[in-house]
């Protein structure tokens, strides 16, 4: 999925810059939608969908999640990692502790979703 920046939103984020959705994430309780994208800064981080406009809302090889507090879309490489099972803060806890194979596995997903 890509979407385009509507605004600028401190340095993170440019206004009319194309980014790649890596995760669609719905709060059940308010229903606030938000993406995370990879920002200006190279960071996977999650913004409010209310930045940007649709450009394409195809995600390719995604996979849906849920709980009681959100439903999140994301790659399948992602959600099926076994980092969600072995980390306590699951793939993107990994990620952030410079996990190599996390870091492997979203080169893998930003690279294919560009093909």
């Amino acid at each position: 999925m890509i979407v385009k920046a509507e605004k600028n939103f401190r340095h993170q984020i440019s206004k009319g810059t194309e980014y790649q959705v890596l995760e669609i994430i719905i709060k059940r309780n308010s229903n606030v939608i938000s993406y995370r994208i990879v920002d200006n800064d190279s960071i996977p981080a999650i913004y409010e969908n209310s930045l940007f406009s649709v450009v394409s809302n195809y995600m390719e090889n995604a996979s849906v999640i849920f709980d009681d507090a959100q439903i999140v879309m994301s790659h399948k490489l992602i959600t099926d990692s076994k980092l969600n099972q072995t980390h306590t803060e699951g793939f993107w806890g990994a990620f952030f502790e410079d996990d190599p194979v996390a870091m492997r596995i979203l080169e893998e997903v930003i690279v294919g979703g560009h093909e």
